[in-house]
């Protein structure tokens, strides 16, 4: 198995083909076995054809020759003499040719003809009595019906070769054929016989011992023959068979013959031996040629039927080579179609087996180039969530500092009317001024206070307007302002201590100067009013810049997570392309699998 396992795809199909291949050579050779048995057959038949022929005609030279010594004896030697040695001498030569032929028969040789060739035999060495019969005819040492029953005996022998010769035929058509060619044989037989009978009873002008009965049975039997030939000669022969019997030495036997019958009791025939002999002998004659052609029609029907074994057997083994040729071709076409397809399909899988290859390895580093930009990224944008996070918390404290500045700058405000109604009622009572001095005194301090704490939200205003960037610039404008402001403040202050500190000294002098720091306080009052609108518009930008880094945030917690799934999917991606990786070296493994069976295994 491992053997039929490492064949290449066209030795397998070469396998394949060689098992119907190998079948169908031996149903063809069984076939041509067949046909060439047919042919033997055929052969066989022609050669029992010639043998029948050769038996049918030692059988017919011994009629003669019987009916010319059943007349010479019973003329006492008058009759026939001069025409019976010639006679015997045909005969000799008739028994010549058919032993020579026996002896080198290879049909009779074969055991399925061992009866016929011993019957064959066994009638050649009952004729070799002949010799000692014909002296004994010379020497009138034996009587007619002795003799007539040697030859009758002997020709027998031959003639009853004929019916197994019929039966060792396989051919059907033949075996008809060589049947009626029996009967009609046994029939001239009977004629044969009948000449001899009644040469010798008209030699002796009357009928011998049991001649009468003899004759009678040799009439009905040669009815019977003729019967049984009619029955199974084809038309043509039939017709043949009557045309002959029209001829005219026909009609004389036939008168002869009844006349026999009528003087069976009294003899007295009046007809000469030799006249009998002649004419019944051209009747036979005339048989003979009915026999012949039925002969001819055999060995024919014989060749034709060897003729057609050997065309049919010549045409099956052309056809059988030419079948197994073309399919021999049909294979090899088929093979080398089939293992160039393969041989195509494996180079092209090959190429795209290593592409796919390729394609995975690249899919996979970039998979996991994009999963570890991905992480990388996921960690910026949480550095940057928290940055933003610090970002709005910072934002959100500068608005609480705003709106705690605002307050603040309102309570300023409050302060400054405040001491601008002092102011006023300053200069409606300069005499209360040094008792009052003490209570400005802390007011002034107060202011101071407030001045001093307006230039620490001044400046933690313009720390936090720098560090908002861009969108705190006009904050810190205001922050300068404020704090410039707060500065002016502290020193109207240290000024406005300074003056109530003269104010006992410099009462005369208090009026200009309150009208004075009435002027400051109102100049005073409206920078707080414009101070007061800044901080309301810095805390209004303020809240729109946390609301907006929210969204910010959220954003970018939006952009985390969807970072986060790529991240994901680029592991997925790359574990994907590892796998894709896996399958195409499987892939490439099959392909020179499939290359190895297709070109062979090393």
């Amino acid at each position: 198995m491992e053997y039929i396992r490492n064949l290449k795809v066209s030795r397998m199909l070469q396998l394949l083909v060689f098992i119907p291949l190998a079948f169908l050579v031996t149903l063809l050779l069984l076939n041509g076995l067949d046909r060439y048995r047919l042919l033997d057959q055929a052969g066989t038949v022609r050669e029992l054809a010639l043998i029948a022929g050769l038996t049918a005609e030692v059988a017919h030279q011994g009629q003669l020759e019987r009916g010319m010594t059943a007349g010479f004896l019973g003329s006492r030697g008058e009759q026939f003499a001069d025409r019976l040695p010639g006679q015997r001498g045909v005969t000799d030569r008739a028994i010549g040719e058919l032993r020579e032929f026996v002896a080198g028969s290879a049909t009779l040789r074969r055991e399925s003809s061992r009866e016929l060739r011993g019957r064959l035999q066994g009638a050649l060495s009952g004729i070799e009595r002949i010799a000692t019969v014909r002296q004994q005819v010379d020497s009138f040492n034996i009587a007619g019906p002795e003799a007539i029953t040697f030859y009758t005996t002997a020709i027998n022998e031959f003639i009853t070769t004929i019916p197994m010769i019929a039966g060792n035929s396989p051919n059907q058509e033949i075996m008809r054929a060589l049947t009626a060619y029996y009967n009609f044989v046994e029939a001239k037989e009977r004629m044969g016989i009948t000449r001899a009978v009644l040469s010798n009873t008209f030699a002796q002008d009357r009928f011998g011992e049991n001649m009468f009965r003899r004759f009678a049975e040799l009439l009905s039997a040669r009815q019977v023959f003729l019967g049984n030939f009619l029955a199974f000669a084809d038309p043509a022969s039939r017709g043949f068979y009557q045309e002959k019997m029209r001829d005219g030495a026909v009609a004389q036997v036939a008168a002869m013959e009844q006349v026999a019958l009528d003087r069976h009791q009294t003899g007295g025939f009046g007809i000469e031996a030799t006249r009998w002999f002649d004419t019944i002998t051209a009747k036979i004659d005339l048989m003979k040629e009915v026999e012949n052609r039925l002969a001819a029609g055999v060995i024919e029907l014989a060749e034709e039927s060897m003729a057609a074994a050997r065309y049919s057997l010549i045409v099956g083994v052309v056809t059988a080579l030419v079948v197994i040729a073309l399919l021999l071709l049909l294979a090899r076409f088929f093979a080398l179609t089939l293992v160039g397809s393969l041989e195509s399909i494996s180079g092209q899988l090959t190429e795209g087996s290593s592409q796919v290859a390729a394609a995975a390895q690249q899919v996979a580093s970039a998979s996991n180039s994009l999963a570890d930009g991905t992480g990388s990224q996921a960690a910026a944008i949480e550095e940057t969530s928290a940055s933003l996070e610090q970002i709005s918390s910072m934002t959100r404290q500068n608005a609480d500092n705003v709106s705690q500045a605002d307050a603040l700058v309102s309570e300023a405000q409050r302060v400054i009317e405040t001491a601008n109604t002092s102011m006023k009622q300053l200069t409606q009572s300069m005499v209360e001024i040094s008792r009052a001095s003490e209570e400005t005194s802390k007011i002034i301090k107060t202011i101071d206070e407030i001045a001093f704490q307006t230039n620490l939200l001044a400046l933690n205003a313009a720390v936090e307007a720098a560090r908002a960037g861009e969108a705190g610039a006009g904050f810190a404008v205001v922050a300068d302002e404020v704090r410039n402001l707060a500065m002016r403040a502290s020193e109207a202050a240290n000024s406005t201590a300074s003056l109530i500190e003269g104010t006992v000294t410099k009462v005369n002098a208090g009026s200009g100067l309150v009208g004075a720091t009435e002027t400051s306080f109102n100049q005073v009052s409206a920078s707080v009013v414009k101070i007061a609108g800044l901080m309301g518009e810095i805390a209004a930008a303020s809240r729109e810049q946390a609301s907006g880094v929210q969204q910010i945030n959220l954003g970018v917690t939006e952009m985390d997570t969807v970072t986060q799934k790529n991240a994901a999917t680029a592991e997925e991606s790359a574990a994907a392309a590892e796998e894709l990786s896996g399958q195409a070296e499987h892939m490439q493994e099959m392909v020179r699998l499939l290359t190895a069976m297709v070109r062979g295994r090393p």
